[in-house]
């Protein structure tokens, strides 16, 4: 049987399939609003996230066990290496809400792949928002699900490309596509939180609306650590290029933007645009310290020798240039709509989430969870320089 996982776009139904069959294994009757002879389900309807999949099958739910660490491997999922991706989740039943964080750890895309790219552990350690001890923490009694990072693409590929001379799997965007076709119908909720940090951040920025079309009418936020969507000014169109041909983002986040993103050489900033433009009650914050070291460094592979100049060792950005990015964000978004927050901080720091410094850490008398709260309130400031 073919299992289908649908990417419902703007206009258009994409689907990608791991498949055990062919499509003459989907019974004729499937899409009738009645469960025939072979079907598992049928509701009629192509949403792969209410339980009944396009092709009649059900989905199998997960039950994860009360307040502790259980993971959930996924089948039809890949990490870098061709093996099978997963979930952990730490489930509270008393609560109604859950955070999806996604790890971060880099990314893969020339020849020093294996220095650039860490893959994550398969839970967190406790500390910062995995904290369930500490009042401060607006996600302390939130169901808990943990991605750990094993793509290497900053969960927004789906391609199979040759890199470091080893065959590299890319598929963080069909893999999310199969965690939340599995977490949606299992855990009932009224908010969503959808966050990550660093390649996490970049990849909760990616992956959100495709999370809030799985959620349909319950409201998801979107908090970004460290994962700013910088214009070309400080991800040079080459290096947007490399990564949009490694890890196939023609079949992910450009198919998701259509039309808004007619430059595949200038998309990072068009996509968020995008995602604000459609999704317009999107309750979304950023985080960043004003001249990350880290983020610096990975643009700065598209800085190798002069801008615009990519190559396999980088230069890293100024600061000067990056603060100017992120004031260029902030003051750009203030222009798509409210419901965009930003938290800037001194210094060449990366991350807050999981950081020491996520409860003592202020601009003025706000605390990032403070700021975390209201971010997902919808009544997020632009705080810091």
């Amino acid at each position: 049987m073919r299992t289908l996982i649908c990417i419902v776009l703007a206009s258009t139904a994409a689907c990608s399939a791991s498949n055990t069959g062919d499509d003459d294994d989907i019974p004729a009757s499937c899409g009738n609003k009645m469960p025939d002879p072979g079907e598992q389900c049928d509701d009629g309807n192509m949403n792969a996230f209410d339980g009944c999949r396009p092709d009649c099958t059900l989905v199998d739910p997960i039950h994860p066990d009360p307040m502790t660490w259980q993971f959930f491997e996924i089948a039809g999922t890949k990490c870098i290496d061709g093996t099978p991706a997963g979930f952990s989740v730490n489930y509270n039943p008393s609560s109604t809400k859950i955070m999806i964080y996604l790890e971060g750890g880099g990314a893969c895309f020339n020849t020093y792949c294996e220095s650039l790219f860490t893959r994550s552990a398969n839970q967190p350690t406790t500390g910062g928002v995995f904290d369930r001890t500490n009042a401060a923490n607006p996600l302390k009694d939130w169901t808990w699900v943990y991605v750990p990072y094993c793509s290497g693409d900053v969960y927004a590929g789906q391609a199979d490309t040759m890199v470091g001379n080893k065959m590299r799997s890319f598929y963080g965007y069909s893999n999310m596509t199969a965690f939340l076709e599995r977490l949606v119908p299992s855990i009932t909720v009224d908010q969503v939180l959808l966050t990550g940090s660093s390649a996490g951040g970049f990849g909760a920025a990616v992956n959100v609306a495709q999370t809030q079309r799985a959620y349909g009418d319950v409201p998801v936020a979107l908090i970004d650590d460290s994962g700013p969507p910088l214009s070309a000014d400080v991800f040079p169109p080459c290096l947007q290029m490399l990564w949009s041909t490694t890890w196939g983002f023609d079949k992910t986040l450009l198919a998701e933007c259509g039309t808004d993103c007619s430059d595949p050489t200038k998309f990072i900033g068009d996509t968020f645009d995008h995602v604000r433009k459609k999704f317009p009650n999107l309750h979304a914050g950023l985080f960043s310290s004003v001249a990350d070291q880290t983020i610096r460094a990975f643009a700065g592979y598209g800085w190798a020798g002069g801008y615009n100049m990519c190559g396999t060792i980088p230069t890293a950005v100024t600061a000067t240039v990056y603060q100017t990015g992120l004031t260029q964000l902030r003051d750009h978004e203030a222009t798509v709509g409210a419901g965009f927050g930003t938290y800037y901080i001194a210094g060449s720091s990366h991350t807050i989430l999981r950081s020491s410094a996520f409860y003592t850490t202020k601009i003025g008398t706000t605390t990032i969870p403070q700021w975390i709260d209201s971010t997902i309130a919808g009544t997020s400031a632009n705080l810091g320089p």
